[in-house]
């Protein structure tokens, strides 16, 4: 059976660093509990992880009723209240809820969109990520990323 400690583990970015415990936990529930209700720590409102391929693709094609839309209740950011919780009280709120925020000022992210508004708002980024355009970024990408691993090295590869 999933522990509450693997279900609130999915809320937590770190999880995610280690590879090998998020199979676990996906293999898990894909095995004992494909659809599997997960709450949050620090007072997020909790969410449904559909894990099996079949479900997955069952869900996506009925936006009317498993709405990715914040405000038909789907996929929710942290307000004030979980990041403080979240990051251990005020003196550090102000500074890291604005950078989380930031984000998200200027508009809605296309993750919080259904069709077909987050159909209208794909169009206009697909051109963006044609292969030729990724592929002209590769030489961006890969100064960037030694720019960050001398950073974090301290020494020139």
């Amino acid at each position: 059976m999933l522990s509450t400690a693997d279900r609130l583990a999915l809320s937590d970015e770190q999880t995610f660093q280690d590879p090998a415990q998020v199979h676990a936990i996906f293999s898990a529930m894909r095995k004992e509990e494909p659809v599997a209700w997960c709450p949050e720590p620090w007072g997020g409102p909790g969410f449904w992880s559909v894990t099996k391929y079949d479900d997955i693709q069952h869900v996506s094609r009925l936006p009317k009723v498993f709405s990715s839309d914040a405000r038909q209740g789907g996929i929710t950011l942290p307000d004030e209240t979980m990041i403080r919780n979240r990051r251990g009280g005020p003196q550090e709120f102000d500074k890291q809820f604005e950078e989380q925020t930031k984000v998200f000022e200027n508009g809605r992210s296309m993750i919080v969109m259904d069709p077909p508004e987050h159909n209208q708002h794909r169009r206009m980024v697909a051109p963006g990520f044609t292969p030729l355009k990724l592929e002209a970024m590769i030489p961006h990408i890969r100064q960037r990323c030694i720019e960050i691993i001398d950073g974090t090295l301290g020494a020139k590869l």
